[in-house]
């Protein structure tokens, strides 16, 4: 699997922008990020599939939707990202 770097420096597997540019866009929750992040586990790296994932929204932003995750038992955490397909001002 090739990797792409982005303009942060940041290399994410071209497997997976593929996979995210090809799915319909569907707004993330609190509720749903756990189950979004354990279907793409393996490729992420981060959790174990089925660990278990706490999830708290990050608030503030007007554009964006962000998450804190983490794992209690292991304490490692991440932040999810995502970008409106559209912002009305």
């Amino acid at each position: 699997m090739t990797r792409q770097e982005d303009t942060r420096g940041v290399h994410t597997p071209s497997a997976l922008l593929d996979k995210m540019a090809a799915t319909t866009a569907t707004l993330l929750t609190v509720e749903t990020v756990p189950a979004y992040l354990d279907a793409r586990a393996a490729e992420i790296g981060v959790f174990p599939p089925g660990a278990a994932l706490e999830c708290s929204a990050i608030v503030g932003g007007n554009v964006n939707f962000a998450f804190h995750v983490k794992e209690p038992s292991t304490g490692k955490a991440l932040f999810v990202k995502q970008v409106q397909q559209e912002s009305h001002v």
